[in-house]
Order: structure tokens, then C-alpha cells, then sequence
């Protein structure tokens, strides 16, 4: 329900035998077949109301869709003499057969061309949304190949950006190795590390942008066991795609190979406290990543900190714990199983938004 979270209406046979025969029937041709006046009494009106299963024209909730447009992507003002085509390039055309998966299942907007990329350092895919011209230009581009002369400046650059054009001199891999084992490095040392910008900025813009409408439409139920003020979902589509690449990155910092469990999706709102706490076991490996906070800081950073207690397993000390300032986009690394972590409640008139990703020796 809009503004007021995903609800849940159980209904059985026993305790209401007229309305679970007629949804019984309706499902087998859809709920927009009910008819209020004949199908339902008044009091199963009112219990359809509660759990927004019948609600005014004028509040029909309405599924996002993530995107992210190519021409959203920053133009980068230097590009090298030499530039070749990543060779994870994918060119996926318009295709009316994706619809219902892409939608569905994935929650990815079926209705535009699309360039996907895996980035070398979080093994991510991304994908940016095309212009029919930009799926004309692009749609041509063969991995690591040079691109035609035709191709445009401002269209170079911005596939730069985007990491569909790269330069051959330097060896993203190589680089991103060397930077994986300084962070794991760390990771086995101190059970934890922090990562920095894992989110391109407009893939960062993107994500944003779907979550608070994910959010707001009522697509994430309200409250749960741990923290009854925020808005969670496990397993959301887009975030399970972010999770299943972040699992290279993981399999580089733990020290044997991972397997994904879940994905969590949390967006917190004033008031929220998040318990000092161990993980359960489907959480030995995690990332959190801060993907939003509203207002927006001026510098990007979470005024709302992530307490680390790596010197006791039971006592919580703010004045002495490790206490982490993410930016949007940014993510801590964390063993949490073993360490003891929690928030102090959010602020009033604040809203944070993260992704918690979680894995388990393969």
C-alpha cells in the first residue's frame, strides 16, 4: 500500500469460507475481475481495504521499474588515443519476448535496447538503457575490438564512463586484482573493511531512484522482528542481480570460496535502532551497503553511523567502538558472525537506505 507497506491478509476456509471461494476463483483470472457490489459482503469490503487488496482509482500502486539511461552518464572529459571495446560486452536489442521476465522476475524495464558490462573490481553487470540512435550506434560494437571512426565524441565519452569502451593500456583485472588482495588483506586481519564507491555514480542515482519509488509505492512490508521501523524485503530482484556479482568480489576478501545466501533490502526511517548483534549463520560473509540518506548530505557521506565492535562479543561502547561513516554507494565488509554490530537510533526527519548482501563458505 502507498506510504504504508507491503500487507499480508491470510484468509482460510475455515474462519472465512464465502470470500476464500470467491478468491479462489478469481485467481485463476485475476483479482481486477472483483466486483464490489455482487461479489463481496460490506465487512469482507473492509478487510479487503486494510490489506490494500481493494483500494480508490486514485491510489492503484505502480510497480518501478529499474533503469539506468546511458544519457544520464557523466561525458568523460579526457579519453585516451586508443580506445577498444570491453570484452564482457553485451548488446541485448528490444525485444517484446523479455517483457514478462524482465519485469516479473527481474523488475528491469523491458522497453529500451541495452548495453551490460561487468565491472572487473565488484564483478558486477551493469546495464544502461539506450536511445534507439544510441541502440543503432552501439548495437554495431563487437567485444575488444576498436570502435568505427563514426562514433561520436560525446558518445565515446560517455561509453567510457559507462565502462563499455575501455583503454587497452591499462589492465583493468590486473588492477583490480592488486586491489582485492591489499583489501583482503585487511579483511583477514581485522574481520572487516571498508570499500569505497562499488556503485558507479549513475548506476548510484538509478538504484536510488527505484528504491524510494519500490518503497513509496507500498512494494516493501513495514516493520519486522529486529527493527519494527523500517521497511524490509528479502530477496527483491534487482538487488539479488547486484548480489549474485558481488559474489567475485567476496570470493576474492574470504578465505575460501562463497556461495550467496540472501539479499535483504532495508530503508530505515526516523527512529529506527538497530540492536548490538551477532548475525545468524546464513550470514558469515556480508556487505552493507549505504545506498541512500535523505536529506542528502552535502560531502555524501551517512551522518547515521554502522557501530563495529571488534574487542568485545557482548558489551556495546559507542565511545569505544568502531563507528563507520559510509557514503552513498559504499559498502563495509564484514565478518557477522563474529562481530558484534548496531545503529543508534536514526535521527528525527531522517530516512537511510541499504542493501545487506550475505554469504556462506561454499
Amino acid at each position: 500500500m502507498p506510504g504504508r507497506g507491503l500487507r499480508l491478509l491470510r484468509v482460510t476456509q475455515r474462519e472465512e469460507p464465502h470470500l476464500h471461494e470467491v478468491l479462489t476463483d478469481l485467481s485463476l483470472m485475476g483479482l481486477r475481475n472483483l466486483s464490489i457490489e455482487s461479489d463481496v459482503t460490506s465487512r469482507e469490503i473492509e478487510l479487503l481495504e486494510e490489506c490494500g487488496g481493494v483500494v480508490t482509482p486514485d491510489s492503484i500502486p505502480e510497480m518501478p521499474l529499474f533503469a539506468c539511461q546511458l544519457d544520464e552518464v557523466e561525458a568523460h572529459p579526457d579519453l585516451p588515443d586508443r580506445l577498444i571495446v570491453d570484452p564482457t560486452f553485451e548488446f541485448q536489442p528490444f525485444d517484446l519476448a523479455n517483457f514478462r521476465s524482465w519485469i516479473h522476475a527481474r523488475h528491469f524495464s523491458p522497453y529500451q535496447a541495452t548495453v551490460w558490462v561487468t565491472d572487473a573490481f565488484t564483478g558486477i553487470k551493469w546495464g544502461h538503457w539506450l536511445t534507439t540512435a544510441q541502440a543503432e550506434i552501439v548495437g554495431e560494437l563487437k567485444p575488444g575490438t576498436e570502435p568505427p571512426n563514426t562514433l561520436t565524441r560525446e558518445l565515446a565519452s560517455k561509453l567510457f564512463t559507462a565502462g563499455v569502451l575501455i583503454d587497452p593500456e591499462l589492465s583493468a583485472s590486473l588492477i583490480a586484482t592488486r586491489e582485492k588482495s591489499m583489501l583482503a588483506e585487511s579483511f583477514a586481519r581485522d574481520g572487516y573493511v571498508v570499500i569505497y564507491d562499488v556503485i558507479p555514480a549513475a548506476q548510484l542515482r538509478a538504484l536510488q531512484t527505484f528504491y524510494r519509488k519500490f518503497c513509496g509505492q507500498g512494494f516493501m512490508p513495514f516493520g519486522d522482528a529486529q527493527v519494527p521501523l523500517r521497511f524490509a524485503r528479502n530477496d527483491e530482484a534487482v538487488a539479488s542481480h547486484l548480489h549474485l556479482g558481488l559474489t567475485t568480489l567476496m570470493n576474492r576478501l574470504a578465505p575460501a570460496p562463497v556461495k550467496p545466501t540472501y539479499v535483504y533490502s532495508a530503508v530505515y526511517i526516523e527512529g529506527s535502532e538497530l540492536a548490538p548483534h551477532v548475525d545468524r549463520a546464513e550470514c558469515i560473509y556480508s556487505f552493507s551497503l549505504q545506498l541512500d540518506f535523505t536529506p542528502e548530505p552535502k560531502d555524501g557521506v551517512s551522518p547515521w553511523a554502522l557501530y563495529i565492535s571488534p574487542n568485545s562479543p557482548t558489551e556495546a561502547d559507542p565511545e569505544k567502538d568502531r563507528a563507520i561513516n559510509l557514503p552513498n554507494g559504499s559498502c563495509l565488509v564484514y565478518k557477522g558472525a563474529d562481530l558484534m554490530h548496531y545503529r543508534t537510533p536514526l535521527p528525527e526527519g531522517c530516512r537511510s537506505t541499504s542493501l545487506f548482501f550475505h554469504y556462506i563458505p561454499a
